[in-house]
């Protein structure tokens, strides 16, 4: 069942739209373009993303809020159920958000395994068939960051989240998120890569977790973002250079997020990394994950004037058509 899932998630040219803002993100993001963070308004947004009539043509699945898989409806149905109708397969984010780590200003853990069971089973009840759980790393030299302890502790979490969710029925994406925030070169960026990508396929192999039945969403290999922009060839070898290094070859996919990288970098890089996994010869699939890469021209135009959504389709329909072009 899950490796059928996996198999409809990279059909085709088409990638995950991520739409799992928590309330406050959301809020701060629509108040920031002066329309006011109600629940109304979050609904109507989404709403009208989810209803763009040619959704299906570029995306296979959704990742959505708790809020949303429980709550909304969109023409009668449950947002899970209006998914499904347009083939578009429920997703959810079922990790807690971030907390300190050891009184850190700048380490985080990831809240949520003591109640991820009852979590994970219980938006499968609902529709959900795939889930996300995200722990972040952020370098800096300054304050020796990530740490080793902090490693250990997202990693093995991660693993943790992988095998629960499996046992819950649900395709888990494990999403080690690497930030972009500061001014680290590449090769920084990288070594920080070795070592987090060692230790969590060692604890994936730990906890026994089915790699085939797995999805990786991980961030490129890029520069600080108070640096100037990378080459796109270094992008490509260096990501692709790590992929091979960790990854093993049954494992179900793999997805990227945009990372506050702009649009037409997150088209530019992937396209380019899918065409050296190629002439590699890494097979694994390869497709998006985006959130603000994807939704940030239809929030901007859709802030203007909440109700013109068919306009606001339209921009959305164009920068989902790109990033379905750079997997071609």
């Amino acid at each position: 069942m899950t490796k059928d899932i996996i198999n409809k998630i990279f059909q085709g040219h088409k990638g995950i739209l991520a739409a799992d803002e928590s309330n406050k993100t959301i809020i701060k993001r629509l108040t920031a373009l002066s329309v006011d963070g109600s629940e109304e308004n979050i609904t109507k947004y989404r709403n009208t993303l989810f209803g763009t009539n040619n959704l299906n043509n570029f995306i296979s699945g959704i990742i959505l809020y708790k809020d949303t898989l429980e709550k909304q409806q969109i023409n009668g149905l449950k947002v899970p159920e209006f998914l499904m109708s347009k083939n578009i397969i429920p997703g959810i984010k079922v990790d807690g958000g971030l907390e300190n780590f050891n009184d850190s200003d700048t380490e985080s853990y990831t809240k949520g395994l003591a109640e991820l069971k009852e979590n994970c089973e219980n938006y499968y009840k609902l529709g959900a068939r795939f889930s996300k759980w995200r722990s972040v790393f952020f370098i800096s030299t300054e304050n020796s960051s990530p740490t080793d302890e902090l490693i250990e502790k997202n990693t093995d979490d991660l693993a943790s989240y992988a095998k629960i969710s499996q046992e819950a029925g649900l395709v888990p994406f494990i999403e080690p998120e690497i930030l972009r925030d500061g001014e680290h070169s590449i090769e920084e960026t990288k070594e920080v890569f070795n070592r987090v990508f060692k230790s969590l396929f060692e604890k994936l192999t730990e906890k026994d977790v089915d790699f085939e039945s797995l999805i990786l969403k991980t961030s490129f290999v890029v520069s600080g973002s108070m640096l100037p922009e990378d080459d796109t060839k270094i992008v490509q070898k260096e990501t692709v250079e790590i992929f091979k290094k960790y990854i093993p070859e049954k494992m179900g996919g793999i997805v990227f997020l945009s990372g506050g990288l702009t649009p037409e970098q997150s088209f530019s890089y992937l396209h380019a990394v899918i065409e050296e996994s190629e002439k590699e010869g890494f097979l694994i699939p390869i497709s998006f994950s985006y959130s603000r890469a994807l939704q940030n021209n239809a929030m901007l135009h859709w802030s203007k004037n909440t109700d013109d959504v068919i306009t606001t389709q339209e921009v959305f329909s164009k920068d989902l058509k790109k990033a379905s072009d750079a997997l071609q």
